[in-house]
């Protein structure tokens, strides 16, 4: 499966919940790992930007809401800066996990 298959089963099982629990409110943030390469980490954010906010499909528009930088502390997350800059006005959320073990 590849990660855009497995970003699109996600929103499509947040669909099928919105119908069945209509009062719960769910959005995704999609994961870059530090240990990832940049390129790595550009594909997540083109697929955060292709299902995020601005997304044409009323359906699926506002679940994905943005990213999350997390994993090894030991790994500089950094090397990703000059991404996110980039994307920083398009997205919603840009969070950063701190000291994980």
């Amino acid at each position: 499966m590849s990660k855009e298959e497995y970003v699109m089963a996600l929103i499509s099982g947040v669909v099928q919940s919105r119908q069945l629990y209509p009062n719960i409110c769910v959005r995704l943030l999609l994961s870059i790992d530090r240990r990832q390469t940049v390129e790595e980490a550009e594909e997540t954010l083109k697929l955060a930007l292709r299902y995020g906010k601005n997304n044409d499909n009323k359906t699926i528009n506002g679940i994905v809401i943005g990213v999350e930088i997390s994993g090894d502390p030991k790994y500089d997350a950094r090397k990703f800066l000059p991404l996110l800059q980039k994307v920083k006005d398009d997205l919603h959320v840009i969070a950063f996990h701190l000291a994980e073990v």
